[in-house]
């Protein structure tokens, strides 16, 4: 219907509900009540709609095995879809478990059967069935037994609580020494054939002031940084292995460990640049920011010199030797790796230092575990 504002004049159009309502008129905004006084030309009359209603529309069932349409899977990341994904892994892995746990039964039962006839069958089965057993045992002894992978990490806590990370390094033979040939070479490096028979841990890095604050109780170390390699005396290392029921490394332990199956004059990438911190005059850098070699160790070239087991003393004999470990006494231990200040053959796989006992504030070390 249409209909006059009262005030304005102005024409209005709304269906017939809005009669007898109060509404506010869009052009002066005064209110008024729509009264039929108002009304200027009335709506039209209701005419009912004779055509019949169109039936509904239904999509053809499509045309399957009679299986109902399955519904779409929820989004892979909605909380929903991660539980439903979860439920079917272990529904997954229960079933697979029920599967294996079925056929391991009907396997023991099928040799327990054939164990059984082999027994009662005579002395010659009764000899097989024990061998079996005996082999049996060997085999699980010696699963339980198996070495880990070099370079496989673990991490021990030390006194006090600090955490100290070591690495796998695996029983093997390497050439220790160097070539004749090899640039830098210094005297006492004779080449030759070392086998090491037991596998060991080592420190991924050198030792820390952090961790040597957690077992020892005073505190030499000239600069400030926890994770600063430890500068000291060897016997100040001993006493820290003591103290923590590790020890220091052999000389061959620490090169095997050092060239981690390279050959050259530097282990892990080659490049000393790349491997440790060397020729500088300062102090150490924090450990681990340099790249590790092979099996993971840090820092075994250059930052700071790393204390060994032997003592020092005469050059290699050349002949091949198993688990050596220098002379059983002495002054002064062997140093390895170089330092920050050392240039760049002395942080050689094959360098050898004796120590100097002036020389402390470019002295660390990292200790080992060996397998029994």
């Amino acid at each position: 219907m249409k209909f006059a504002c009262p005030h304005c004049q102005q024409h209005l159009e709304a269906d017939d509900t809005f009669l007898g309502t109060t509404v506010d008129c869009p052009t002066c905004g005064k209110p008024f009540v729509v009264e039929e006084a108002l009304i200027i030309e009335p709506p039209p009359p209701q005419v009912p709609d004779s055509t019949p209603p169109s039936p509904p529309v239904t999509d053809p069932m499509p045309e399957t095995s009679g299986q109902p349409e399955a519904m779409p899977p929820p989004p892979t990341d909605s909380p929903k879809a991660k539980k439903t994904e979860n439920q079917e892994t272990k529904e997954q892995v229960l079933a697979w478990a029920t599967i294996a746990k079925a056929k391991a039964l009907a396997i023991a039962l099928w040799l327990k059967r054939k164990t059984v006839a082999t027994w009662k069958s005579g002395p010659k089965g009764k000899a097989v069935c024990i061998g079996a057993v005996v082999v049996l045992g060997i085999a699980l002894t010696m699963a339980g037994k198996r070495e880990p992978r070099a370079g496989t990490a673990k991490t021990i806590t030390l006194p006090g609580g600090a955490t100290m990370e070591m690495v796998w390094c695996p029983p093997g033979t390497f050439m220790m020494g160097s070539p004749e040939e090899e640039e830098g070479r210094n005297s006492g490096e004779t080449l030759h054939q070392v086998t090491l028979t037991k596998g060991f841990w080592m420190a991924k890095y050198e030792v820390t002031r952090r961790q040597w604050n957690s077992v020892m109780e005073h505190d030499s170390s000239p600069f400030a940084g926890d994770e600063l390699p430890m500068q000291l005396f060897s016997h100040d290392a001993q006493n820290f292995c003591e103290k923590t029921g590790l020890q220091l490394p052999t000389e061959a332990q620490w090169e095997y460990a050092c060239r981690a199956g390279s050959e050259g004059r530097f282990g892990g990438t080659g490049n000393p640049d790349e491997m440790g911190w060397y020729g500088e005059n300062g102090r150490p850098h924090p450990v681990g920011q340099k790249s590790p070699n092979a099996w993971g160790l840090h820092d075994m070239h250059g930052n700071m010199w790393e204390f060994c087991a032997d003592w020092d003393g005469e050059d290699y004999s050349g002949d091949a030797v198993t688990d050596p470990t220098g002379p059983a006494t002495g002054d002064a231990r062997v140093m390895r790796g170089g330092s920050v200040v050392s240039g760049e053959r002395w942080c050689r796989s094959a360098c050898r230092m004796k120590e100097l006992h002036f020389n402390a504030f470019y002295g660390g070390f990292r200790p080992v575990s060996v397998q029994p």
